[in-house]
Parts: structure tokens; C-alpha cells; sequence
């Protein structure tokens, strides 16, 4: 969690989870796209995600 910076050092009564996040490596292990929400109740966008592996697989 620490890796990516998603970790909360709080959250209410929790402590030291992660955000809600979403990521993709590529083969080579590089991070080529990241979403960390940083609001209450929000998720990734799924559909930017979609689009950037569509991408990578050549399918633009």
C-alpha cells in the first residue's frame, strides 16, 4: 500500500488502509496508469481504465 501511495493514515475508526485505487503495469512492470479517489463514496474510473488497455492492445 505504501508503494503507491494509497495508504490512509485514517479513515473514521480505521487506520492505516488503503484508498480506493486502480492501476495498471505493464509487462515491462512499469506503471502506465493510475486513479487513486481520494473522496468519500467516489470509485476509479472504470471506463478511462478500459480505454488506456485499449489502447495499449493497439485497439484505439
Amino acid at each position: 500500500m505504501t508503494a503507491y501511495d494509497i495508504k490512509m493514515d485514517e479513515f473514521g475508526p480505521y487506520h492505516g488502509i488503503s484508498r480506493r485505487a486502480l492501476f495498471i503495469i505493464d509487462r515491462d512492470r512499469k506503471l502506465v496508469y493510475q486513479d487513486i479517489i481520494t473522496e468519500r463514496g467516489k470509485i476509479p474510473d472504470i471506463d478511462a481504465a478500459l480505454a488506456k488497455l485499449k489502447e495499449m492492445a493497439g485497439e484505439e
